[in-house]
């Protein structure tokens, strides 16, 4: 060795091949007592590169630069370094001769901090069973601190080395937060955990939180006892921290921690009112059993255009749609049960007065107007009060078609009524304004023919044949009296 000699003066004398790996190397060097070694990385790029940095190490006596190949690592007969390393490799016993279970840790990066120093494990062919493998315990904790120690084991080709990690040997707790808090969920258990700590992780308090009511849920086990649930009770203040209970609470695996929401808190529950109201918006509901007519009194009333018979509810919750209301009988009768009680979401609209009905169906208008007139499918007459279906009918439409059927009302809210018969006499549904008049066609009936044709039934003709049946038999029965 030659005196004040660097690192960058071994390497020209080396003369470094195309494999060299020049990236990282390790310098094995001896401590001052020449008992025990230690490791330091190497870049060898950065020497090459710059002489003069303070990398460029002058050598001492016994210093042993070990530089990998590239090819070293796909050798069949390297050794395999895995589990709790921070880059774990398989290497050649090529790279340095006589190379033990602390050259491994250093080529592979050294052990990650969650790595257990006291024991490793080498998996070596057996020379006696080529179908087993032998289990070299390594007591890594004296290799370690004293590497010239047999603890130290030299590794040989094709051994596995595997250094292990406290998670593989711990159970992983929880702890769970739920309730009125912005981010419910689980947090890994640490006794460095308070409850603070987790309620604020959790994002903290939504508003509705009641700060006197955190309950947490303890699971309690012994050896060979069944397990039971314990409860606490605690009240925070608005920093989350404890003011009741134990100051000194402290989280355990497994707790379950809900924050209650404050006895009836709710939001504001809106409702829309559009038309003809003296002041239309966006009201509040201010009590749990707002009715119609009282919104509709907040509203300031109804204005002289107001169609109350065809006012509309559309309720959005729990996707009801529309409701039929009677909004004249709930505002004349506020304990009527028409005056139904308000949900959030619901949209009231009350509509100018509307004089006109409309009549579709069965009737004899196509025959009677233009087809600019009926072609919308609908003729449109004037409303006059306290006429029924059939006169509107008669007076308007012509009067019913051959095909005509049930007759029926649907007012302007949308409520239903149909004709209704007694005997011989039919009584007709009353119509208000902005009403629709419908009426039905019959239903064609079918007749099987022999051959599975089908064709319509001639009921005139039937009732015709069967009337000259039963006379022709009536006329049979007097002729043979008249004989006797």
């Amino acid at each position: 060795m030659v005196v004040n000699e660097k690192l960058s003066d071994l390497l020209k004398k080396a003369k470094l091949s195309d494999h060299a790996i020049t990236s990282i190397a390790y310098l094995k060097r001896f401590n001052e007592d020449y008992k025990t070694v230690r490791y330091e990385f190497i870049n060898l790029d950065n020497i090459l590169a710059n002489p003069g940095s303070a990398s460029n190490l002058m050598l001492k006596k016994g210093d042993e630069l070990i530089i990998s190949s590239k090819t070293s690592f796909a050798d069949a007969n390297g050794v395999k370094v895995e589990g709790a390393v921070r880059n774990p490799v398989t290497f050649s016993l090529g790279s340095a001769q006589n190379m033990k279970v602390t050259d491994a840790i250093f080529l592979s990066g050294g052990l990650r901090d969650d790595a257990i120093e006291d024991f490793a494990y080498i998996f070596r062919n057996s020379t006696v069973d080529t179908k087993t493998v032998e289990y070299i315990a390594v007591n890594l904790k004296e290799a370690l601190k004293n590497p010239g120690s047999a603890a130290n084991v030299t590794l040989s080709p094709k051994d596995r080395i595997v250094f292990y990690s406290k998670n593989n040997y711990t159970d992983e707790s929880f702890v769970k937060v739920a309730g009125a808090v912005r981010n419910p969920g689980e947090f890994l258990y640490n006794t460095s955990l308070q409850l603070k700590d987790v309620l604020l992780l959790a994002g903290g308090f939504r508003r509705e939180a009641a700060l006197d009511r955190i309950d947490v849920y303890r699971l309690y086990f012994e050896e060979n006892k069944a397990t039971r649930v314990l409860a606490a009770n605690l009240r925070v203040d608005e920093n989350f921290n404890i003011k009741s209970g134990s100051d000194q609470f402290n989280l355990e695996p497994f707790d379950q921690i809900f924050v209650r929401s404050a006895p009836e808190f709710e939001l504001q529950r809106n409702v829309f009112l559009t038309g003809e109201v003296r002041y239309p918006g966006t009201y509040a509901l201010m009590s749990d059993n707002t009715k119609l007519s009282t919104i509709i009194k907040e509203a300031g009333g109804t204005t002289d255009e107001a169609f109350l018979k065809g006012a509309t509810l559309q309720r959005g919750k729990d996707n009801v749609g529309f409701v039929i209301i009677d909004l004249e009988k709930a505002i004349k009768n506020p304990k009527s049960f028409e005056n139904i009680i308000l949900q959030e979401g619901d949209e009231i609209f009350i509509p100018k007065i509307n004089n006109i009905v409309s009549i579709t169906g069965a009737t004899k208008a196509y025959e009677i107007y233009p087809e600019k007139i009926t072609g919308q499918g609908k003729i449109q007459v004037p409303y006059n009060s306290g006429k029924s279906a059939k006169y509107y009918i008669d007076e308007y439409a012509g009067g019913l078609s051959k095909e005509a059927d049930k007759i029926t009302v649907v007012d302007a809210s949308g409520k239903v009524t149909k004709a209704k018969q007694f005997l011989f006499f039919k009584k007709y549904p009353k119509v208000g304004p902005g009403a629709e008049i419908k009426v039905g066609y019959k239903v064609q009936k079918e007749e099987k023919l022999k051959d599975g044709d089908t064709e319509d039934v001639k009921w005139g003709d039937v009732l015709a044949n069967s009337i000259a049946q039963a006379t022709a038999i009536l006329s049979l029965i007097l002729l043979i009296q008249n004989v006797n």
